[in-house]
């Protein structure tokens, strides 16, 4: 059941799936061991002021529905871009407030795609927000941008990021949509001098928690202590989306490997380093967890499954209202985990 919100908080329970076709399910108190995890060594703190800077194409919209769904449960208000799905600019963050009809001083949250600007975010979370961001493998970011622009193009749709002008062509997408910004670009403050914006280490230090989209499990549980993340927020893990082109049926590893050969000369140097060293660092923190954590990866991920197929109809409530984040599955996976892990209680 959704928590009741702060007065103007846009949390409706209707936007959210029903679970009637599963009423019927019984329950098998299988994960019941898993009624009071995580147990964390300290009792963790709810950020006042929550920012997560979306990068594109780096697992970004499941961990969008992962932190929106913690703002819903911690009654954290967050802001929607409007009426497009980035915050360009402070105008845009004022639209958005009035389209919402929010004050300012209300927004606790920044959760979407953002060309940041410290200056500007800090009007509305103040000077210390927790930070969070997330990177994938640079080529493989690339070649998840061309399958999906592809994808699109196939539909017959059009996203500005990827091309307007779309070819199944490989060759020449690279030479006429290269267009993805790189993860630096993302991330590091538009506002800081351009020597601190190129320094690697200063930027991955500028952020409270890092997502690796390689490593999104360990992510995920590194983050639960810093912010004390619960099983609602933890199983999100099973929120991945896939949209495969057609032509991409057709392809051969040879192809592929040609492809990601292309990508490699291309990925900036910056963007490899700041991967290498976010991933080294994830790997840090999750080895310092409780091992009874640790040693719950495969339990968990096998649960998210579980969960996402009991929650199957709302994958499709979730695509119809578009890649802005909401929290998938809200009120369909508080039963899934009352069936199935709090059903011994």
């Amino acid at each position: 059941i959704a928590p009741s919100p702060r007065p103007g908080f846009e949390f409706q329970a209707k936007n959210y799936p029903t679970d009637a076709d599963n009423s019927d399910r019984e329950s098998d108190c299988r994960w019941a061991a898993y009624a009071d995890f995580p147990r964390y060594d300290s009792k963790p703190q709810v950020p006042a002021k929550l920012l997560y800077v979306k990068v594109p194409k780096s697992g970004s919209t499941t961990i969008t529905g992962l932190l929106t769904r913690y703002a819903v449960r911690h009654n954290l208000r967050p802001l929607k871009p409007h009426p497009i799905a980035v915050f360009q600019d402070d105008a845009l963050i004022q639209e958005s407030l009035r389209e919402s009809n929010t004050r300012a001083e209300d927004v606790d949250a920044l959760i979407s795609h953002i060309l940041y600007n410290e200056t500007m975010v800090r009007q509305y979370l103040g000077p210390r927000p927790f930070r969070i961001g997330s990177v994938r493998d640079p080529v493989d970011r690339w070649m998840s941008a061309y399958t999906y622009g592809l994808y699109l193009h196939e539909e017959g749709r059009d996203l500005k990021f990827v091309c307007s002008a779309m070819s199944e062509n490989f060759d020449t997408w690279v030479r006429d949509c290269w267009s993805l910004k790189s993860h630096m670009r993302y991330m590091a403050p538009r506002d800081w001098p351009i020597s601190k914006r190129h320094n690697v280490q200063m930027v991955l230090n500028h952020y409270d928690h890092m997502f690796v989209n390689e490593k999104m499990t360990k992510s995920i549980l590194t983050l639960g202590p810093k912010i004390g993340l619960g099983l609602e927020e933890i199983l999100a893990l099973s929120a991945k989306t896939s949209t495969k082109p057609q032509a991409a049926a057709s392809w051969t590893a040879e192809d592929i490997a040609g492809m990601k050969e292309v990508l490699v000369k291309k990925v900036p140097e910056s963007d490899r380093l700041l991967y290498d060293l976010a991933s080294e660092k994830v790997d840090l923190e999750f080895g310092k967890l409780p091992k009874a954590i640790q040693n719950s990866v495969e339990d968990l991920e096998t649960m998210a499954g579980e969960a996402w197929a009991f929650c199957r109809s709302s994958r499709e409530d979730w695509q119809a209202r578009g890649p802005l984040g909401a929290p998938i599955f809200l009120n369909c996976l508080g039963k899934w985990l009352e069936q199935n892990v709090r059903c011994a209680r």
